[in-house]
């Protein structure tokens, strides 16, 4: 396993896991419409721009497949949280290499990056239904400070915004 720095190159892997991810996770949560129409040319032309734009990191497994990444950067929510100068803004693993530790390990070495930038603190949103998710967040030392709602196409859900300092 290694974690290193995302490229340019990598953008068409990091797009499949989203979509893998999405659809896996988000099923059920999010009209099946939205899930079946993810597609594979925009979210990497999306995923291009997000390696250009922000912080991110991805994982790769022995055999050098990219099968997880995390990214984030500044707080884009500072109307509501001004407090937090970070934030992570995803943070995905396929499931095929879940259970593994492997989010947390990516979070550590976010966090680390994040340090080394000069943040102090970072926010992230998750699905309020997505239940998994809050308990990590919470076990990687996030607490809870509001919620929100998302609106993505004609569907409304509510969000769980955590928050943890990282460098005091």
């Amino acid at each position: 396993m290694k974690i290193r720095h995302a490229k340019q190159s990598d953008a068409f892997a990091v797009a499949c896991v989203l979509i893998d991810s999405w659809r896996e996770t988000y099923q059920g949560i999010f009209p099946q419409s939205l899930l079946d129409n993810l597609d594979q040319a925009t979210q990497t032309q999306r995923m291009l721009t997000a390696i250009q734009m922000s912080n991110m990191l991805v994982l790769e497994n022995d055999a050098q497949q990219l099968i997880g990444f995390i990214g984030g950067g500044n707080n884009r929510q500072t109307a509501q949280f001004p407090f937090i100068d970070g934030e992570l803004y995803a943070l995905y693993v396929s499931l095929s290499a879940q259970g593994r530790g492997y989010g947390a390990k990516l979070v550590e070495a976010f966090e680390t990056l994040m340090k080394e930038l000069g943040y102090k603190g970072l926010l992230v949103k998750c699905l309020k239904e997505n239940v998994n998710a809050q308990a990590f967040y919470q076990h990687m030392g996030f607490s809870i400070i509001g919620d929100q709602m998302l609106t993505l196409q004609e569907s409304s859900v509510a969000e769980t915004v955590l928050a943890k300092s990282i460098n005091p």
